[in-house]
């Protein structure tokens, strides 16, 4: 206790802490308010999650995170069309020729697939 009070304590000379000095910022004590800017930048990422939750519809396409991926595989599989969404933020795929996958698809494996028409009717390899 008595090293961490000498840490965080504002040096008589620099007027600065040496944890600031070393870690660059302010020490996080339990008990200290959020900062503010903290809180809003939390709240605006988790805002950007859920729109992009709820952006994929039926009808888009997206990419599929190859979760098994080995050496030389492609880290995103597809493209596959949204078929269908449902609760939970699952959704059933299809592949170009209309072949429905026999699982549900969590939204935090897919990619939203921007392009043209033309370009997604090849399969992308």
């Amino acid at each position: 206790m008595a090293v961490w009070a000498t840490r965080v304590r504002p040096h008589s000379v620099t007027k600065i802490s040496p944890y600031f000095l070393v870690y660059g910022q302010e020490p996080r004590i339990p008990g200290d308010p959020l900062p503010p800017e903290r809180i809003t930048n939390e709240l605006s990422d988790f805002e950007s999650i859920i729109e992009r939750i709820n952006n994929l519809q039926e009808g888009n396409y997206v990419l599929l995170k190859n979760e098994k991926k080995k050496k030389f595989e492609p880290p995103l599989l597809g493209p596959y069309r949204v078929k269908k969404c449902t609760p939970y933020s699952t959704y059933r795929l299809e592949d170009l020729e209309g072949r429905a996958m026999k699982t549900f698809v969590h939204h935090n494996r897919l990619v939203p697939a921007y392009s043209n028409e033309e370009i997604i009717k090849k399969p992308w390899v």
